[in-house]
């Protein structure tokens, strides 16, 4: 093994770094590392990657060689991300200083501006819906039952439609959109 020894009075020393020299593996704050890089801290353990250029991010990448698979996460003045940056589409975004919260709790439910919720999808506030024209709803019984969007040019007016599965029908009367 190779070992980077500290000591707070020259006489006992521990292990700072630790490189296995059976498998590679390399060990901060621990004397038996279990994965590649394995940092071990009694209380709020944490990793620290720091960019010095003003608006730049840091982050990490997760790359799979064997399918060229490619994670990326980063942080920024601006947002923290998860990208999936072999497609290029960003799968995840948190916009620095944006007010509320979303938990993601154990037992599959979402929450948003709740610190609880109860559901799979539990709301604090006003839910927004996308806008289309009755020429752009798509097949009914393909999106399935229970699907909901605000219909720009129904006829009587603009209104909230939900699918039954084999129409959309509007909100407020039940009759079939058109």
């Amino acid at each position: 093994n190779f070992a980077v020894k500290v000591s707070p009075d020259g006489a006992s020393f521990d292990n700072a770094i630790l490189v296995q020299s059976s498998n590679g593996y390399v060990g901060v704050g621990t004397d038996i590392p279990t994965s590649r890089l394995h940092v071990r801290q009694a209380s709020d353990a944490r990793l620290t990657i720091e960019t010095t250029s003003s608006f730049s991010g840091g982050g990490f990448d997760i790359t799979n060689s064997a399918d060229n698979q490619n994670w990326r996460v980063t942080g920024s003045l601006r947002n923290f991300k998860l990208r999936d940056h072999t497609a290029g589409l960003d799968k995840l975004e948190l916009f620095a200083g944006a007010s509320g919260i979303v938990r993601f709790r154990n037992v599959g439910h979402v929450g948003i501006n709740i610190n609880s919720p109860t559901a799979p999808l539990h709301v604090d506030g006003a839910v927004r819906v996308g806008t289309v024209n009755v020429a752009e709803l798509g097949s009914p019984s393909a999106i399935g039952a229970g699907a909901i969007v605000f219909v720009a040019d129904a006829t009587g007016g603009a209104i909230l439609a939900f699918s039954d599965g084999a129409a959309w029908r509007r909100s407020d009367t039940r009759e079939i959109i058109s």
